[in-house]
């Protein structure tokens, strides 16, 4: 019985490998999918931890003394404290132009860099080059302050020059991100670390902190510590903001009237308390890895779905093939344990060695690639593999749950007839007439070759089912696939040509008042167009029991028509007046909103607005509620404090020169432009362009093999009918024809099937993909239904041209000779 069952999978060594294929393809890209995105936040994490990335900034308007560090490591909570210096400046560039640089003085316990090249630097003189910008090759090379740089900022420098003695990665930049600033186009190229000597400065402007906590990132139990310690931080940093003040306003009543009056001119000090959240690669990283975890939601479970079928079809049919063999082990007296034990351990071993294969290969092949087109964006080494060896045996026992149970309810159904009608031919099924044939005027005008292909597609209802499903199955999960790119894709051009219409984001340290405004406007000049003064503040939204921080939005006066288009589909939507609200999708879909519902808005201090939806509106990019300043004037009886501008671009202008013109206005806080935005967004949806790729990449060869597997298995039934044809005279070519021509019938209809399905799949995959930051809409181009069904018939014209070589080794006689 052992040789038998090595014999049977030598001489269908096609049929064997498909099965092992497909249950390897279906194991392997459901389990590396799952298995990315662990072990790409245990990559993050470890990073993190490794390098002690800070968790809190305190920058202070009135500078950091020497001693703040070792006063901040006694505040409870706090494990290591490290003061830094950083600052831009303008540097030049090979080419002799100027661009910007930010310049960091090298720390020891926290933000620890990664060396790539060369050595740290242990001159004041060295410094080590951003790993993003440099290269190996540029060691000994010089970083050179431009002389268009002002007075102030050279003389924070020791050196004007310094040179390049080893290139390294910061945990401070995480991705590909530099940041803006208010120097040259308003845009960072790159930092580069010195000695703290290599600054001439005295004290620091920051100081990095970091907790004591076991808890990892990106978890609900760190946000706790970091709520917790904030409280005891920004004690602390008041405390010693009120101490320095009274210090320096010592030392400047001690060189007379005029310092102490320059002193006071600077205004009241202030402090700043950033985490760890306000870090652009920290916040991206989670955004983006949640993309991959959407996709692996639901995406594979599908992909695993039409594997088990396509398997369970063809073990049902092997088995209903050997049934003159199982005749003859059952007349030997083989009991009916050992026959069903052959077939098993037929369909196990190929599902062990299928699950296995595919379990060890997605983990390490998908995992790897994913990372490879993350790291375009993010440089943090190599991916740490997590391999979760649990969910691997929970795959292998479903496949072999499938299998098996196919195989032995198919035995079973075999071995309840005797060995004598067993050893028989199963009598062919009786004749009937398809439903076409009805159709008299149609039939009569058919061929015989086309008649008989209809009446072989719809007597065999199993077959026709299975093909349906199967090529239905590839043809969903090809057009899913490229859906998904089209969302992705479109999603920038969505919210920044029918949503946004404005190009800057202004935010001033203190409220503005409209005469202000004005002032702004006449600084601005040509360089903008239109400014809206609005209030704009981080709040949490409460309805049906649960909560979600969103960005509230006011205009001082009138509506921001000329600044954003609020629309629901086709349907524009009324700006609301006072007591309503305009809700955006992703929030009203979170927090199980309609219109007319009411919610509640509470700022951080507690003071609540009771609203009501008065509309839902299309947002792609983060999540606004607009309210109007009613509202607020209404149930508080106050306007907020207006701390933000909405400025329009003028086109032909640079986007970053202007917001360094902005940034350069005296209050402004930061100015944030939708071009960055718009560039981060859509180098995370290149990222994700690839994994799309890939994912169309699996799918062709799942479709391919599912053709190949239920092609085969036609064929193999069908032996006696195909050699009785070419005994009839048939050309090879004719034989094809007459095989493939079901094929492409049955290819068509399983497309017509599939792109339904398609759309469906596409529309859940992408509800499944929650990312804070970016909301993708279920949109597929008419080009993708074009690709994804023309792959599915160049798959099926590919498996015909493959066993078209096997119709043609058919041996006539060895295929009509009698059974007995």
């Amino acid at each position: 019985m052992g040789k038998s069952v090595f014999r049977e999978i030598k001489s269908s060594l096609g049929r064997y490998l498909a099965i092992l294929a497909i249950i390897a393809l279906g194991t392997g890209f459901y389990t590396g999918l799952v298995q990315t995105r662990p072990s790409m936040m245990h990559t993050m994490v470890e990073y993190v931890r490794d390098t002690v990335l800070f968790d809190w900034r305190v920058v202070s308007s009135v500078g950091l003394d020497r001693e703040v560090a070792e006063s901040a490591a006694g505040v409870r909570g706090v494990r290591a404290a490290e003061g830094a210096v950083s600052f831009d400046a303008l540097c030049v560039s090979e080419r002799g132009s100027d661009q910007v640089m930010k310049a960091h003085s090298i720390t020891e316990t926290i933000n620890k860099l990664t060396l790539k090249a060369g050595r740290m630097p242990e001159k004041p003189d060295e410094c080590v080059a951003d790993s993003f910008r440099y290269t190996a090759a540029d060691i000994s090379r010089t970083i050179r302050l431009s002389p268009n740089n002002d007075a102030e900022t050279l003389d924070r420098f020791t050196y004007d020059e310094y040179t390049i003695v080893g290139i390294a990665a910061s945990p401070l930049y995480i991705n590909y991100e530099r940041g803006n600033t208010t120097l040259g186009n308003g845009s960072v190229y790159g930092f580069f670390y010195i000695p703290a000597e290599g600054f001439a400065i005295d004290g620091y402007t920051e100081l990095y902190l970091a907790l004591d906590t076991a808890a990892e990132p990106y978890t609900e139990a760190y946000d706790r510590i970091l709520r917790i310690s904030e409280r005891r931080i920004r004690q602390f940093a008041d405390r010693y903001t009120e101490e320095r003040w009274a210090e320096l306003a010592t030392e400047a009543a001690g060189y007379g009237p005029d310092a102490l009056e320059a002193l006071n001119a600077i205004g009241a000090p202030e402090i700043w308390l950033l985490s760890r959240k306000t870090n652009v690669g920290y916040v991206c990283f989670e955004s983006d890895s949640d993309i991959v975890e959407g996709i692996a939601r639901v995406f594979p479970l599908f992909f695993f779905l039409v594997a088990a079928l396509v398997c369970i079809t063809t073990m049902t049919r092997m088995v209903d093939e050997q049934r003159t063999e199982i005749g003859v082990l059952r007349a030997l007296g083989f009991s009916s344990g050992r026959i069903i034990g052959k077939y098993l351990l037929y369909s196990v071993s190929a599902s062990l060695i299928g699950c296995a294969v595919g379990f060890f290969a997605g983990s390490y092949v998908l995992p790897s690639v994913i990372w490879q087109t993350y790291q375009m964006m993010y440089e943090f080494g190599e991916l740490h593999l997590l391999l979760d060896f649990r969910l691997g045996a929970a795959v292998t026992l479903i496949y072999l749950a499938i299998s098996t149970l196919a195989t032995y309810l198919a035995c079973r159904r075999e071995l309840r007839d005797t060995p004598a009608n067993l050893l028989r031919p199963r009598a062919p099924k009786s004749g009937k007439r398809v439903l076409l044939e009805r159709v008299g005027f149609l039939w009569k005008r058919l061929s015989f070759l086309q008649k008989a292909a209809l009446r072989n597609l719809f007597r065999y209802r199993q077959r026709f089912l299975m093909m349906i499903l199967g090529i239905g199955g590839c043809t969903a999960l090809l057009l899913t696939g490229y859906g998904l790119r089209d969302s992705i894709r479109d999603t920038v051009e969505f919210q920044y040509s029918e949503i946004t219409f404005f190009e800057y984001n202004v935010t001033f340290r203190s409220g503005l008042t409209p005469e202000e405004l004005d002032d702004l406007r006449a600084y601005c000049g040509d360089d903008v167009g239109e400014l809206q003064l609005v209030f704009e503040g981080s709040m949490a939204m409460e309805a049906n029991e649960t909560g979600k921080d969103t960005w509230v939005v006011a205009p001082c006066e009138g509506t921001l028509e000329d600044f954003l288009d609020f629309h629901d589909g086709n349907v524009p939507q009324a700006y609301p007046v006072s007591g309503e609200a305009l809700v955006c999708v992703k929030l009203a879909e979170d927090l199980a909103l309609s219109p007319g519902d009411e919610f509640t808005l509470r700022d951080a201090d507690g003071n609540g607005l009771i609203l009501t939806v008065s509309g839902i509106f299309d947002n792609y990019v983060d999540n606004y509620v607009y309210v109007s300043m009613d509202s607020f004037t209404d149930q508080w009886g106050r306007l907020p404090e207006l701390k933000t501008v909405y400025a329009q671009a003028v086109p032909g202008r640079d986007v970053h020169a202007t917001a360094a013109k902005l940034l350069d206005y005296d209050g402004v806080l930061s100015v944030a432009a939708a071009q960055d935005m718009k560039d981060r967004i859509a180098g995370m949806m290149q990222s994700m362009d690839y994994i799309v790729w890939l994912v169309i990449a699996c799918s062709g060869a799942l479709a391919f093999i599912v053709l190949y597997n239920l092609t085969n298995i036609n064929i193999i039934e069908r032996l006696r009918e195909i050699a009785t044809v070419k005994v009839l005279g048939f050309y090879p070519m004719e034989t094809a024809a007459y095989v493939f021509r079901e094929n492409l019938i049955l290819t068509a209809l399983g497309v017509l099937f599939g792109i339904p399905l398609g759309r469906a799949l596409h529309a859940y995959v992408i509800r499944q993909i929650r990312v804070d930051l970016v909301r993708f809409a279920p949109h597929v181009l008419p080009a993708s239904y074009f690709w994804a069904v023309a792959f599915t018939f160049l798959f099926a014209l590919l498996v015909d041209v493959f066993l078209y070589f096997r119709l043609d080794r058919i041996h006539m006689a060895e295929a009509l000779k009698s059974n007995e």
